[in-house]
């Protein structure tokens, strides 16, 4: 038995391709609709999915469709009510493909497009405030949503969060069935971690202060007792009252890994989220250059900063209009190694380093070599764009610790030590803190 999806980008009145997908082998095909590839304004699905005439084999999009499915609570209960089998990627798309995150939307064959942008004078419901300190509640507690409220687009990761409209002071949803977009992102430490939203908040303010594009956020107390972050969408406009999406996609659907490749460790070599496929990516990008610069001083940045959470599903690639994409704001920048959940080893290695503590001068000069840099090229770098990084982050530990904030601080401390002690760096001071020590529990991996 086969299933055939029809695929949409929002934006698109007609499906942009079909997906044929076999329920006995559990493969699928993709291929662009002749439509589609006679436009003028087409966009590629992926990096990984080039327009292109001929159809695409399992092996060749199975990756970026298995992708769209994010990982959560919703899902695994479906799964088991249905009795679909976990690989049956058309299958599952098939009952969910309609709420994929982003502008992609997979429905049964011959469904009109799920999503169109939203006008905010008609599409969206107002929480009130009672109800939003309920979803923070349970979100806290018990890492999930209150029974019976609606998840307009459900979003993956680790940490318990609410997509919602934000505007004016008010949280909004959108209505049911209309497929409109939400503008951001209500994230929530769950109960009893380490990590606190205001930790996210201190690295997010730094990366900031040194120059990184980010999302905009708020740090707030919408629930008058548990602290929260507010992350704006990177991939939506806001013009006037109408919502919309941009199409992207992270740096394991462009590169065809399945999400749990998304960490260089899981992989192998020529299939693997590594630095030499992280510059394939930068290459295809819109000024690949300057994405290289930006990706070598968010790499050290994030390094500074204890996250070595940064796999390949949190990094992105924007499609704003027909042509090359462009990099994609960096997300999620958060000192997991604060947290004992979190493997202490990197997402992608440096050189041949896994870890900062075994890191090498050798180990630096191999990574940016990864990145078709000559030495002088490597020397202007590391000077102009991440030593005042280094030095910027260093000159904020002592203002993190007197905001109560001592481990965060101490670990700060320790990383940029280790990184000017690496780089020969002396001339950066770094105040004296306490020695952080990490205890691996490591079942994030």
């Amino acid at each position: 038995m086969t299933i055939e999806l029809d695929v949409f980008l929002e934006g698109y009145q007609e499906p942009i391709g079909v997906i044929v997908g076999d329920e006995i082998t559990n493969n699928l095909e993709f291929k662009y609709s002749d439509a589609y590839l006679e436009r003028e304004d087409n966009v590629q699905l992926s990096l990984s999915l080039p327009i292109q005439e001929k159809e695409y084999k399992d092996s060749e999009c199975k990756s970026y469709f298995t992708n769209l499915i994010q990982e959560n609570n919703s899902l695994e209960t479906l799964i088991d009510q249905l009795g679909i089998d976990r690989n049956n990627t058309a299958g599952i798309l098939y009952h969910i493909g309609a709420d994929c995150a982003g502008a992609v939307s997979c429905v049964p064959k011959g469904s009109p497009a799920p999503k169109r942008p939203g006008d905010l004078r008609t599409d969206y419901d107002v929480i009130e405030k009672d109800q939003i300190v309920k979803i923070i509640h349970e979100l806290s507690e018990y890492g999930r949503l209150p029974d019976g409220t609606r998840d307009p687009s459900p979003v993956a990761g680790v940490q318990p969060k609410l997509a919602c409209v934000y505007t004016g002071g008010v949280f909004l949803q959108p209505k049911p069935g209309l497929g409109v977009p939400t503008t951001h992102l209500l994230k929530v430490v769950k109960r009893g971690s380490i990590l606190t939203s205001k930790h996210e908040s201190i690295a997010l303010n730094v990366a900031k202060s040194v120059g990184l594009e980010i999302p905009d956020f708020v740090e707030g107390d919408f629930s008058g007792a548990i602290s929260t972050i507010l992350l704006e969408r990177y991939d939506r406009t806001f013009d006037g009252s109408t919502i919309s999406r941009i199409h992207q996609e992270d740096f394991a659907q462009a590169l065809g890994l399945p999400p749990r490749l998304k960490y260089e460790r899981n992989g192998v070599i020529g299939r693997r989220f590594d630095a030499r496929s992280i510059v394939r990516i930068l290459k295809e990008t819109t000024a690949p250059a300057i994405s290289m610069r930006k990706f070598i001083k968010a790499t050290f940045v994030n390094l500074a900063l204890g996250n070595v959470d940064n796999h390949g599903k949190n990094h992105a690639l924007l499609y704003r209009k027909p042509g090359y994409p462009t990099l994609a704001p960096f997300y999620d920048i958060v000192p997991t190694r604060l947290d004992k959940r979190y493997a202490d080893q990197f997402s992608f290695n440096i050189g041949s380093a896994e870890r900062i503590d075994n890191l090498t001068p050798e180990d630096v000069a191999e990574f940016l070599g990864q990145f078709g840099l000559k030495a002088s090229q490597s020397k202007a770098i590391l000077k102009n764009e991440v030593k005042p990084a280094i030095a910027s982050i260093s000159e904020q530990i002592e203002h993190v610790a007197a905001d109560g904030h001592k481990l965060l601080a101490d670990l700060i401390a320790q990383n940029t030590s280790y990184i000017c002690n690496i780089l020969e760096w002396g001339d950066i001071k770094i105040p004296v803190r306490d020695l952080f020590a990490h205890d691996v529990g490591g079942w994030i991996d």
